[in-house]
């Protein structure tokens, strides 16, 4: 992160570097501006998935773009759902049982890709929820996906059901859920 002006500069140059050490395809670069030291100041993001090349781009108030082309987070069809889970060693238990509520579930190891899946409408929910510290999310992981969900339609929550806000301090840390539609909110129980 770069405070060298009025703005904020919250960059991820490698989400999900263990997969990129392991060659496993699902990382990205993860861009944001902000206007200040808060989540909800994020003015613009931008994801670039380094594997496949797609842009995934946000602006405040003018909504979400993959490739230049608008998206929007799709409707909730639990026949059809898909979500994204962190399933890790540190994952906090419940993590199972959301997974459980999916007809499909993925488990990418990149926040900002996950996010940016939701947002397109590929994937219902991203719920991470880690039991340990460490491995919570940090701003930079989250900061221009969190903005490209919101402009897509969907929604980014905390897990009190609060609308997701953190400091962008590198010390930060957080659990998520995303959704496309609030009606996937019910898989939660």
């Amino acid at each position: 992160m770069d405070r060298g002006g009025d703005e904020l500069l919250v960059l991820d140059p490698v989400d999900g570097t263990h997969n990129a050490i392991r060659g496993f395809p699902a990382y990205s670069v993860s861009l944001a501006i902000a206007r200040g030291p808060q989540m909800s100041s994020v003015e613009e993001g931008l994801v670039r998935d380094l594997v496949s090349g797609a842009t995934y781009y946000g602006a405040k108030g003018q909504g979400a773009m993959l490739n230049g082309r608008t998206i929007r987070a799709k409707t909730f069809d639990p026949a059809d759902s898909l979500f994204t889970v962190y399933l890790g060693s540190n994952a906090a238990p419940d993590a199972a049982r959301v997974a459980s509520r999916a007809r499909r579930v993925r488990s990418l190891g990149a926040a900002s890709l996950d996010l940016c899946l939701v947002a397109s409408g590929a994937a219902d929910m991203y719920y991470m929820h880690s039991a340990v510290v460490a491995t919570k999310l940090r701003a930079v992981d989250i900061a221009a996906g969190v903005l490209i969900v919101r402009e897509a339609g969907g929604r980014v929550l905390d897990l009190e059901g609060r609308e997701l806000e953190m400091d962008l301090s590198p010390k930060a840390r957080t659990d998520l859920v995303a959704v496309g539609d609030p009606k996937a909110l019910e898989a939660l129980g």
